[in-house]
């Protein structure tokens, strides 16, 4: 979450509320706040999310981690009568006993990936990750030009995985991001576009998926806003 306001769902004891981005800790009793332990929150117009994302690979130890938003939720497959549920603790840790993680289901385009982020964004900061990439990990070069030419992506910058994955997730994205930061220059740009680093992790995650052969289950997504 990035704002005071009660989560719009009912969520088991499974989950866990952090704050994010400027909001202070007097607003974070019922939850944890980025600000502490090791953190990156100064970076959360660049970042979004993954300010978060990175609070809890460093900061915080379970069998399962993972990272949802205040306003998207992973659903049971099943619907009751037409509505949806939430995943529950239970449902996650059943699924995780066949898989290494859950993801959204994909997001399809009717262009290539590449196509897709030149048209919302700007495609010189694509050019600088397949450089970055290039560089710190040359062996995901080929899979990164085929991300960039397939019609689909896992969107959001959500997932849910063993410990060991998401763990081992981080460690080779947060790198590359670290990368981008220190060249994607964003002083001019508006506060949509200054969050490049956030809309290219989105492509990274199935890149990682991909090369790694990690084996997931995809699940939809509910928007709330």
């Amino acid at each position: 979450c990035h704002k005071a306001n009660p989560l719009p769902v009912k969520l088991d004891s499974s989950y866990k509320k952090l704050y994010v981005g400027k909001i202070t800790a007097n607003h974070t009793n019922d939850g944890f706040c980025e600000t502490s332990g090791r953190n990156i929150s100064d970076r959360n117009s660049e970042y979004s999310e993954l300010t978060g994302m990175y609070w809890i690979w460093k900061n915080f130890q379970s069998p399962v981690k993972g990272l949802i938003h205040y306003r998207r939720y992973f659903l049971k497959r099943k619907q009751y009568l037409g509505l949806t549920k939430v995943i529950s603790g239970k449902g996650i840790n059943r699924l995780l006993r066949s898989y290494d993680c859950i993801v959204p289901e994909k997001l399809i385009f009717n262009y290539s990936v590449k196509k897709h982020y030149e048209k919302y964004h700007l495609l010189s900061d694509w050019k600088l990750l397949g450089e970055v990439i290039e560089a710190r990990c040359p062996q995901y070069g080929h899979d990164f030009i085929d991300i960039g030419e397939q019609y689909w992506m896992y969107p959001y910058n959500m997932i849910i995985a063993k410990q060991k994955v998401f763990d081992a997730y981080c460690e080779w994205l947060f790198p590359i991001l670290d990368d981008l930061y220190g060249i994607i220059d964003v002083s001019d740009r508006d506060a949509y576009q200054k969050r490049a680093i956030g809309f290219l992790s989105e492509r990274l995650m199935a890149l990682w998926l991909i090369h790694n052969n990690v084996s997931l289950v995809e699940r939809p997504v509910m928007q709330i806003e």
